[in-house]
C-alpha cells in the first residue's frame, strides 16, 4: 500500500492493449501465462480445502463455516453474482484478464454482468457494496481488482463508447498497428520470452506467498494481514507533480479537455507502477527471499530510475488514449456498439427519409420496428443534424480538418515528453 491523496491506494491497475485482428496483439496473451502458476495454486489449494471440508461429517461441517474459493483470475465472461461471491472469497482481490475485449464488452452489456462499477471502485480503492434480491449482500472494504484486456479498435469502442466513460480515463492504453508481412507459422523456432515468462510466474508465486506470510494487522477492522507499504521520495513526488502538471497544461491548452482526467489518473497509476517495480527489485536483491518480504516492516522506496520508468510507461498511455480517442472525432459511428446496427447506419445514404431508412433495413433483414428503434438510438447517440422536417435525416459529418486528411496521416493528438529538466535526488540502490 501506499498514502496517495489522502488515501491508501494498493498496486491494482487497469490495463488495454488495442490492435487490428492479426496484427501481433496475441503476444499480451504471455502476461496471463505470467499469473497462471500463482492461480493453477490458489485453486490447488482451494480445492483441497473443499475435500477436506467435504469429509467431514455432517455434525462437524455445520460448526465450520464452508472454505472460500480462493483464486486469482475472474472469468471475464461472469454474472454480477458470480463476481461478487469471487469478491468475498478472494477479500476483494483479483484479476480479469481476456484477450477478447468484445466478449467483456457483451457481459458489461448485459443486465446480469455489468460489473462497471467494480472496475472504478476498484481503481479508486473506494468500497463496493451490493445488495439485490435473492443474492448474498456483497460488501468490500477497498477492492483491489486488476485488469488486462486486448481487442481491435471497433471492439475497444464497445468497452468505452466516448471520453464521457469514466472507465477510459481509469485505463492504461497502448495501441499499435503491426507490420503487415507474413510470419512463417510452420518454424521449429524458441520463444524467447519462453524462458523470461517462466521465471517471472515463480516470481510472481513466491512474492505472493511471502505476502501470505505477513503478520496480522492489529489496525485492521477485518483480520487482514499487515501490508508492505512503500513510498516516493519527496523529490520523487516533485517529479511527478511538475510532470504531470505540464500534462495537465498541456492537454487544456491544446484543446484536448476531455483528456483532462486520464492525466490526473495517470499520477496514480505511476505510483503504482513504481510501487511493483520498488517490490520486485527488493525481493530480486534480497535474494528472492520470501521471509525478507514477510517480515519486512519498513516502508520501500523505488530508485530514481524507477519512477522515471514508471512516468514514461504513462506518458505513453496517455498518448495512446489520445490515439483511440481520435476514432471518435475521425468517425463519429464508432461510437456505435451494436455491430447489426453500426451496418444498418453504415448502409444509410448522406441524407434520407424515413420510407428508405425501412428499405435499408429491410434489406439488412430487419423489421419496420427494428429500423425505428435504430433510428431513435442513433439520434441519442447524435450522429443526426438537426430535423428541420419530420421524418427527414441527415448524418453528421466528421470535423473538416479531419475530413480532409487522408487515413494514413490523421492529425494524432500529442502530449509532451516527460519533464526531467530538474534532477532526482540520486538515489543510487537506495534505501528500501
Amino acid at each position: 500500500l501506499t498514502r496517495y491523496a489522502r488515501a491508501w491506494k494498493s498496486m491494482c491497475l487497469l490495463s488495454v492493449v488495442v490492435a487490428p485482428a492479426g496484427s501481433g496483439k496475441s503476444a499480451f496473451a504471455r502476461a496471463g501465462e505470467v499469473a497462471a502458476r500463482l492461480n493453477a495454486r490458489l485453486l490447488g489449494e482451494a480445492q483441497d480445502a473443499r475435500d477436506a471440508y467435504e469429509m467431514m461429517d455432517k455434525e462437524e461441517r455445520e460448526r465450520t463455516p464452508a472454505p472460500p474459493r480462493t483464486r486469482l483470475i475472474f472469468a471475464a465472461d461472469s454474472s454480477m453474482r458470480a463476481i461478487g461471491d469471487a469478491l468475498v472469497d478472494n477479500d476483494g482481490r483479483g484479476l480479469i484478464f481476456d484477450t477478447e475485449i468484445a466478449e467483456v464488452a457483451r457481459t458489461l452489456k448485459s443486465e446480469w454482468g455489468n460489473f462497471t462499477t467494480l472496475m472504478l471502485k476498484s481503481f479508486e480503492q473506494e468500497a463496493y457494496t451490493r445488495d439485490r434480491k435473492d443474492e448474498p449482500f456483497v460488501h468490500v472494504r477497498r477492492p483491489a481488482v486488476s485488469v488486462g484486456l486486448t481487442g481491435t479498435p471497433r471492439s475497444f469502442v464497445q468497452l468505452v463508447p466516448d471520453e464521457e466513460s469514466g472507465l477510459f480515463s481509469r485505463l492504461l492504453c497502448y495501441t499499435f498497428e503491426g507490420a503487415a508481412v507474413w510470419v512463417d507459422q510452420f518454424g521449429e523456432f524458441e520463444d524467447p520470452l519462453d524462458a523470461h515468462v517462466e521465471a517471472l510466474s515463480r516470481d510472481v508465486d513466491a512474492v505472493h506467498a511471502a505476502l501470505s506470510l505477513r503478520p496480522p494487522d492489529p489496525t485492521s477492522p477485518d483480520g487482514s494481514r499487515k501490508p508492505l507499504y512503500f513510498r516516493l521520495t519527496k523529490e520523487q513526488q516533485g517529479a511527478v507533480n511538475r510532470t504531470m502538471s505540464t500534462l495537465y497544461r498541456d492537454v487544456l491548452v491544446g484543446d484536448r479537455e476531455e483528456m483532462a482526467a486520464n492525466v490526473k489518473r495517470a499520477a496514480l497509476m505511476a505510483v503504482r507502477v513504481a510501487g511493483l517495480f520498488a517490490t520486485y527489485r527488493f525481493y530480486l536483491a534480497t535474494g528472492r527471499s520470501q521471509h525478507a518480504i514477510a517480515q519486512r516492516d519498513d516502508a520501500l522506496f523505488p530508485t530514481d530510475a524507477e519512477v522515471e520508468a514508471a512516468l514514461d510507461i504513462v506518458h505513453t498511455g496517455i498518448e495512446h488514449a489520445a490515439r483511440l480517442a481520435l476514432r471518435w472525432s475521425v468517425d463519429p459511428a464508432a461510437k456505435i456498439a451494436n455491430e447489426g446496427r453500426r451496418a444498418f447506419f453504415d448502409a444509410l445514404p448522406q441524407a434520407f427519409k424515413t420510407a428508405e431508412a425501412v428499405e435499408v433495413g429491410e434489406g439488412l433483414g430487419m423489421s419496420k420496428s427494428g429500423v425505428e428503434r435504430a433510428l431513435r438510438a442513433l439520434k441519442k447517440l447524435d450522429l443526426f443534424e438537426a430535423q428541420t422536417t419530420q421524418g427527414h435525416y441527415e448524418k453528421k459529418a466528421p470535423p473538416a480538418t479531419v475530413r480532409a486528411a487522408s487515413a494514413p496521416s490523421l492529425p494524432v493528438p500529442t502530449v509532451p515528453p516527460a519533464d526531467y529538466t530538474e534532477p532526482l535526488r540520486s538515489n543510487g540502490d537506495a534505501p528500501f
